[in-house]
């Protein structure tokens, strides 16, 4: 809850802040600029800020209000949110190998790391899509070894540079370090959680239980209490989640990029739900993170991500695919696949399953997430377009 007593939506405080960052900004909107700011690279735009002196100036501004008022700028960029940002610079670079590979433009600075990356992981094969390139590269140790290297960067690289997407020069590249993880403070974690996501299920375990015991008196938050207290979490919904995740383990990890993705789809960052995903791969390959990254790409690239459910299917969950891939067949014009789709669909979805789930649908033929439907009366929707 906040203090006017409404519930507490972290997409819906993050839109009431335009403008460039300052001191009467919610911190849900500062941290959300650091997390756009990791999601996107610097070729990329970011959605508030058109720019790159914007983004520049609204990175650096956001970074200081959070210092100021004592989260720990340094731990959020280099452990926080270091998967998505891993994920957004693999995407760069991969993108860069692929257009120099296919004679396409790309931004000059690129050119160097380009030429590198494609001696590293080996250039695409003749009429190979981007994502195509880019799912053949997920099992292989180099895109594996690229990953660690921009990790290891982010560890020894100043805050500035991380801000400013100012990668080491393509000389320095084969002297980085390699990191594959990184020990975050809980405190850091706790503080992005609870600003950054709606819903405390979604919340790290260890950010629960920091949560508890900053309830009880037990630490001091080293954020002022008049910002910690602009939201409040039900002791008993706090009680039960902790005794739920004793019980059945730890989802969590899963939640948060699964949460900040739907935040990045709902306001149109397409692109930056893909960077997460990919984040998520890198740290752990799984269908779960395919799913998600093929998800995303749908109103972008239908063409990749009908590729990566094909992969899916058999392996993945059936019904979903099939629904996944109605809604693509319906943006590529074809009413008679996205039919098929759906009864195959139908077909496989067991009798007594009818869980909720995140779906595309259509207001005047343009993709709109759907965040809580019914994957059953979807799919018999589908057979009414």
């Amino acid at each position: 809850m906040e203090p006017s007593g409404e519930a507490y939506d972290a997409t819906q405080i993050d839109l009431c802040f335009t403008g460039m960052p300052n001191h009467e900004w919610h911190p849900a909107a500062l941290l959300k600029v650091l997390v756009d700011c990791s999601n996107t690279s610097t070729f990329l735009t970011m959605r508030r800020f058109p720019s790159s002196l914007q983004r520049h100036i609204a990175t650096t501004s956001a970074a200081a209000r959070l210092s100021e008022l004592h989260f720990d700028v340094d731990e959020l960029m280099r452990s926080v949110f270091r998967p998505a940002y891993v994920g957004a610079a693999i995407r760069l670079l991969t993108r860069g190998a692929y257009d120099l590979s296919n004679d396409n433009p790309f931004p000059d600075p690129l050119i160097e790391y380009a030429a590198m990356v494609v001696d590293e992981v080996g250039s695409p094969e003749s009429g190979v899509s981007y994502s195509g390139y880019l799912r053949s590269l997920e099992s292989g140790q180099a895109i594996r070894l690229m990953g660690r290297r921009v990790a290891g960067w982010m560890q020894e690289a100043t805050l500035r540079d991380i801000l400013g997407w100012k990668l080491p020069s393509v000389e320095d590249w084969p002297s980085l370090p390699q990191c594959d993880t990184s020990a975050v403070g809980s405190e850091s974690q706790w503080l992005a959680d609870r600003f950054l996501l709606t819903y405390p299920a979604d919340w790290h375990t260890q950010s629960l239980h920091t949560e508890y015991r900053w309830a009880r008196g037990e630490i001091q938050s080293p954020v002022p209490d008049s910002i910690i207290r602009l939201r409040s979490i039900a002791n008993d919904r706090l009680n039960a989640l902790i005794a739920e995740r004793a019980v059945i383990g730890d989802p969590s990890k899963l939640g948060a990029v699964q949460s900040s993705a739907v935040d990045a789809l709902l306001t149109g960052q397409f692109e930056q739900a893909v960077a997460l995903f990919q984040g998520a791969m890198l740290v752990s390959p799984s269908d779960w993170a395919r799913n998600g990254m093929a998800f995303s790409l749908i109103p972008t690239d239908p063409d990749a991500a009908a590729e990566m459910f094909g992969d899916l299917l058999g392996s993945y969950d059936d019904a979903l695919v099939f629904a996944n891939m109605a809604a693509i067949a319906r943006i590529q014009g074809s009413m008679e696949r996205a039919h098929d789709y759906a009864k195959k669909g139908l077909v496989s979805l067991e009798k007594e399953r009818n869980q909720k789930c995140f779906l595309w649908g259509f207001e005047d033929d343009q993709p709109v997430l759907m965040t809580d439907f019914s994957l059953r009366d979807y799919l018999r929707v589908v057979l009414s377009w």
